[in-house]
C-alpha cells in the first residue's frame, strides 16, 4: 500500500501535533527558567506554561479516556469518544460508595476529635501559667 492511498486517522496526527507542541513549549519555557528572578512576571509566566503543559495534557487524556467505552479504548485508543459514556462514572461510584462512606465517617470523627482536643489544649495554654510560657 502506498503512502498516499492509506486510510489516515486524523486523531493520531492531532495527538502527535499536540505532543510535539507540548514538548516545544516545555523546552522553550524551561530555557530561561533559572535565569529569571522569582518575584518577576516572566518567571510566573514560564511557570504557568510549564504547569499547563506538564500536567494539563495527561489530565486531559485521562478525562477523555473516562468518557470512552471499553470497545473504543481497545479498538481506537487515540480517537476522541464517539459518544460520552456516563455509565462509567455510575459504575465507578456504585463500586466505591461503601469506601467513600467509610472514609467520610472516619474523617468526620477525626476532625471532630481534633477540634475538641485542640480547643481544650488552647484553653489550657491560654489560661494556665507554666515555665517558659512567655518565651
Amino acid at each position: 500500500m502506498e503512502y498516499g492511498t492509506q486510510n489516515r486517522n486524523i486523531q493520531y496526527d492531532l495527538l502527535r501535533i499536540l505532543a510535539a507542541f507540548s514538548v516545544v513549549m516545555l523546552h522553550s519555557a524551561a530555557q530561561y527558567w533559572y535565569d529569571l528572578p522569582i518575584d518577576g512576571r516572566a518567571w510566573k509566566t514560564v511557570n504557568a506554561y510549564d504547569a499547563c503543559f506538564r500536567f494539563g495534557v495527561p489530565i486531559f487524556v485521562m478525562i477523555i479516556m473516562s468518557f470512552k467505552s471499553n470497545w473504543e479504548i481497545y479498538n481506537n485508543f487515540f480517537a476522541l469518544p464517539r459518544h460520552i459514556e456516563w455509565d462509567n462514572y455510575i459504575n465507578a461510584f456504585s463500586k466505591l460508595y461503601g469506601s467513600m462512606v467509610n472514609t467520610l465517617s472516619v474523617n468526620a470523627f477525626a476532625v471532630v476529635l481534633t477540634l475538641i482536643l485542640s480547643a481544650m489544649g488552647g484553653f489550657v495554654f491560654a489560661t494556665m501559667y507554666f515555665p517558659g510560657k512567655g518565651f
